[in-house]
């Protein structure tokens, strides 16, 4: 919250939104250490808050354009996986057994 003057002395309270998360490196990070931290792996849905918070912005701040294709770049170089439903991260070793 920023705080700014109006026309008179009084101060009054203004919301400041989180700056959009754009650089894909940043989610692709994001996306495997919260997959990791989930053995179990999540829903698609709630992946885009789960990004969020691990980021420390809030949910609106991470685009779904740009999630959607850090995601698919995990998706095809095989650092993620969906299984029944839930998307997980695939180990190293996993990786390179093919």
């Amino acid at each position: 919250m920023d705080q700014e003057r109006g026309e008179g002395t009084e101060r009054r309270l203004r919301a400041v939104a989180d700056a959009p998360v754009t650089d894909g490196g940043a989610l692709s990070q994001a996306i495997a250490a919260v997959l990791e931290a989930h053995p179990g792996g999540l829903t698609p849905g709630a992946l885009p808050a789960a990004v969020a918070r691990r980021l420390g912005v809030g949910s609106e701040a991470v685009g779904d354009r740009e999630l959607t294709a850090a995601l698919g770049t995990a998706v095809a170089t095989g650092r993620v996986d969906e299984v029944g439903g839930r998307l997980v991260a695939v180990s190293q070793e996993r990786r390179e057994a093919g």
